[in-house]
C-alpha cells in the first residue's frame, strides 16, 4: 500500500508537470496561417505575377511566386516576416515595372482547446492584406520613410503600358495584295523613331503570283525606305502617314516561253493604323508615274519598349 501510494506521489511530482508542460507547447504551436493579397486591377493587363519573400537571418530571400488574371491571391504561409510586389504583364506576356515591396507579418496562433471554438480558431487563422488602393506607379520616386504610394489611374496606365509612346519603334510582318501583280505579297519590316513621332521605315516586300493567264511563274522583290509620322490616341491606336522610295526586282515567266525581266525604281506613299500595339493595317501606293501599284496589308508588330 505504501508503494502504491509513493507512485501517485511521484506521479503528481514529476511527471504531471511534464505532461501539462507538453500540453502548453501543443497549444503554442506554430500552425500555416490563410493569407489573402488584395489589390486594385487595372485595364490591358493580360495578368499578375505575385512574388513574395521572408525574412531569414536579417535578409529577404525568394519565398513564393504565383502568376493570376485576378486581383486576388490566397496562400498558406508560416509564422514569420515577409514582403510582397506586383508585377503587371501585358496581352504578350511582357512584365511591366514592379511595384515597392510591401511588408506584412503572420503572427503566431496560439490554440486553447478550453477558450476557443473549432469556428474561433478557422476566424483566426485567416488574415486578409489589401496592398494598395491602387498599384504603386514605379516611376514615381518612393521615399524610404513613406509606407505607400497613391497614384492616379492615368498614372498608372501610363507606367503599366510603357510601350505606348509616340515612338514608334517595331519590327514585324505583313501579308497583303496588290490586286493584280503581285497578287500575294509577304513583307518584312522595321521602325526606328530617332525623335517624337516621327519614324523611319525600311523593308522588303517579295511578291508572288500572277493574275494574267499567259505567265507560267512570277516574283517581284521589293526594298523601300519610307519617313513616316505617327500619331498615338490614348496609347492604344495610332495613325501613320509618309513617304519614301524602292525598287522593284522581278521576273516573269510566259507560256510562249519568254521571259521578262522587272527594273523598276518607284516613289512609295504610304499610311495605316497600330491597334493595340501589334496589329497594322497599312496601305500603299507605289508609282513611277508611268503606272500605279496599290497594295494594302495586314500584319503583327512588335513594339519595343521606350525606356
Amino acid at each position: 500500500m505504501i508503494r502504491i501510494n509513493l507512485w501517485i506521489l511521484l506521479f503528481f511530482c514529476f511527471l504531471m508537470p511534464l505532461t501539462l508542460s507538453a500540453q502548453a507547447e501543443m497549444s503554442n504551436v506554430a500552425e500555416p496561417r490563410s493569407i489573402r493579397i488584395v489589390w486594385k486591377g487595372v485595364e490591358h493587363v493580360w495578368r499578375y505575377s505575385v512574388e513574395i519573400q521572408k525574412l531569414e537571418n536579417g535578409s529577404y530571400s525568394n519565398y513564393l511566386q504565383e502568376f493570376t488574371a485576378s486581383t486576388v491571391l490566397n496562400v498558406t504561409l508560416l509564422p514569420g516576416e515577409y514582403r510582397f510586389r506586383i508585377t503587371t504583364h501585358d496581352i504578350l506576356d511582357r512584365p511591366g515595372e514592379p511595384t515597392a515591396w510591401k511588408n506584412f507579418e503572420v503572427h503566431k496562433v496560439i490554440i486553447n482547446e478550453n477558450i476557443l471554438t473549432e469556428d474561433t480558431k478557422n476566424d483566426q487563422q485567416f488574415e486578409e492584406i489589401k496592398n494598395f488602393d491602387e498599384i504603386d506607379n514605379t516611376n514615381k520616386k518612393i521615399t524610404e520613410n513613406k509606407e505607400r504610394s497613391e497614384v492616379s489611374d492615368d498614372q498608372l496606365t501610363e507606367n503599366i503600358e510603357r510601350i505606348n509612346y509616340a515612338r514608334f519603334n517595331t519590327a514585324g510582318a505583313s501579308l497583303g495584295t496588290a490586286f493584280t501583280d503581285p497578287l500575294v505579297i509577304l513583307t518584312l519590316h522595321g521602325t526606328y523613331a530617332p525623335i517624337n513621332n516621327f519614324f523611319i521605315e525600311i523593308g522588303c516586300d517579295v511578291g508572288f503570283v500572277s493574275v494574267h493567264e499567259n505567265v507560267n511563274s512570277f516574283y517581284s522583290i521589293y526594298p523601300y525606305a519610307n519617313l513616316c509620322y505617327y500619331l498615338p490616341f490614348e496609347n492604344k491606336i495610332g495613325i501613320f502617314a509618309g513617304a519614301g522610295a524602292g525598287y522593284i526586282l522581278g521576273s516573269y515567266n510566259f507560256s510562249h516561253g519568254g521571259n521578262a525581266d522587272l527594273n523598276i525604281f518607284t516613289f512609295n506613299f504610304t499610311a495605316g493604323v497600330s491597334i493595340n500595339n501589334f496589329i497594322n493595317i497599312s496601305y500603299s501606293l507605289r508609282t513611277n508615274f508611268a503606272a500605279i501599284n496599290h497594295q494594302i496589308a495586314v500584319g503583327y508588330d512588335y513594339r519595343f519598349r521606350q525606356e
